[in-house]
């Protein structure tokens, strides 16, 4: 057995203590198990959220990016950064007022509750089989994240290693619930935080600091050198706006959001979330501008994949046992990721789906609630595996169509319902169709490199909602007056 391997063994048995403590604590009911109580501190917020964002797509997808298309990849970081930073700072205090007054344990709740869902439950099953759906898509990008590194670095069959992580991940979440989540996802930001920071260092010392990465791309092509890619500035105002913008659909940061222990911790949480991104992000860049200054050729790394760059450059400078605490941090990124999407998809098939849809009326005790979650942890995890065991897209490809889904159907009429008074339910509902319908279909119409599914599908949500929001009755002033207090004042 490698060193490599030994370190990583290590790594997960860690994880599964630490959530096998954090499970100590008394879970009473389901807020506790899906949210934590709200009593997570600011610190914990701010790298909770920024790990569980921050995925095997930041780690592995954004370094291959960079050895890709050199120093314009960096306009992708630029644009996620800055919107997490500034959903934190500003919507994050709104939705926890919100959703603490309301009892509300998930986005569905929030919405439901804000556009006065019907006795059918309308807004809350649509919503709720989108995030789930697409939640679980996302999960499985993380777990084809894990398979890359199982089967090319631990020389693991890829059946066995996905599903070493995937009960690894289910078991945590099943023992400890959300406290578990936010515990573990604290430890694995600190990982990447010291990955991103120490492998940068020496691959620049490596190559003669900043001025040696750039003359050595300028060498192999000088267009790795441009900030700005010619003739593709559609490109970048796609990452910039839309993957920035596509943070709203991560569904398993706002969850963040709404368990905080108060507005007051989120102060803390916005500039904390803001540092973490900033180190994992350009970070990530870093190591792959250097992979590329090093192997110049995609042939020369792992498996041919440019995804593998990082690990090719963790490789080629580190002691075996360096090199394996490296790669418990891309695990790191893929865990906390993994972790928290599977808590909210546990959230909407269980709170959401089971107990206020299909079992409407019958109340359903704290424990069963909690049981049940566990039960859809498992059931969730399951259908994850098998779908990343038969992926055929990579990693960031998988992700970003997540992402935009998720944006577009939810996040961007969520966002907007926050700070318009405006928005009415029916123009909710024509972003969440709109939103979800053009993600699907810009992502197999090929159109994909005029403009990513993620941009498209953002616009066409946040202009179906206001349009229609005009065109149709808003709710009455009391009501609204009520809503917008609620979201305003503690």
């Amino acid at each position: 057995m490698t060193t490599i391997t030994v370190v990583f063994i290590l790594y997960l048995i860690l994880m599964l203590g630490v959530s096998l403590y954090a499970g100590r604590s008394k879970i009473k009911g389901s807020e506790d198990f899906f949210l934590g109580g709200r009593k997570v501190g600011g610190l914990a917020t701010g790298l909770s959220a920024a790990a569980s964002g921050r995925s095997g797509g930041t780690m592995l997808g954004n370094a291959g990016l960079a050895f890709m298309f050199g120093f314009h990849a960096l306009w992708l970081s630029i644009g996620f950064t800055l919107v997490e930073f500034f959903g934190v700072k500003f919507l994050a205090p709104k939705l926890r007022r919100y959703s603490a007054k309301h009892k509300c344990l998930t986005v569905s709740d929030y919405l439901s509750s804000r556009f006065g869902d019907d006795d059918k439950n309308r807004i809350r099953t649509v919503t709720s089989i989108i995030i789930l759906v697409f939640m679980a898509v996302y999960l499985a990008s993380q777990l084809l994240a894990m398979r890359l590194v199982f089967t090319s670095i631990l020389g693991w069959p890829a059946a066995l290693g996905i599903l070493v992580a995937a009960v690894t991940i289910a078991l945590y979440c099943f023992f400890g619930g959300y406290v578990a989540v936010v515990w573990t996802d604290v430890i694995q930001a600190i990982l990447m935080i010291v990955a991103l920071i120490g492998i940068p260092i020496v691959a620049l010392s490596h190559l003669g600091g900043l001025s040696g990465l750039y003359e050595a791309l300028k060498a192999i092509e000088p267009s790795l050198t441009n900030l700005l890619p010619e003739g593709r500035y559609s490109w970048v105002l796609g990452q910039v706006v839309g993957v920035g913008l596509m943070q709203f659909g991560l569904i398993h940061t706002v969850v963040r959001w709404m368990s905080a222990g108060s507005t007051e911790e989120l102060e803390l949480a916005a500039p904390v979330d803001l540092i973490t991104n900033s180190i994992v992000c350009f970070g990530g860049m870093l190591v792959g501008w250097c992979g590329r200054a090093m192997f110049q050729t995609v042939e020369k790394l792992i498996e041919a994949n440019s995804e593998m760059v990082f690990l090719n450059v963790t490789f080629a400078l580190l002691p075996s046992i360096v090199a394996g605490v490296a790669v418990s941090a891309v695990f790191a990124a893929v865990m906390s990721s993994a972790d928290s999407q599977l808590m909210v998809a546990s959230s909407c098939l269980m709170s959401d789906l089971y107990q206020k849809v299909l079992h409407k009326g019958k109340a359903l005790t704290d424990k069963q609630l909690t049981w049940g979650g566990r039960i859809s942890v498992l059931a969730i995890m399951l259908f994850a595996y098998i779908w990343a065991m038969n992926a055929s897209d990579g990693v960031y490809l998988l992700t970003v169509f997540a992402g935009a889904v998720l944006a577009g159907g939810i996040g961007i009429p969520m966002v907007i319902s926050l700070v318009w008074r405006g928005t009415t339910k029916a123009g909710f509902y024509a972003g969440m169709i709109a939103g979800t319908l053009t993600a699907v279909i810009w992502k197999y119409s090929g159109l994909t490199s005029i403009l990513t599914e993620a941009m498209m599908a953002i616009i066409v949500s946040g202009l179906a909602v206001y349009i229609v929001s005009l065109c149709t009755k808003p709710a009455p002033q009391q009501e609204l007056d009520r809503i917008f207090t609620d979201l305003n004042e503690d």
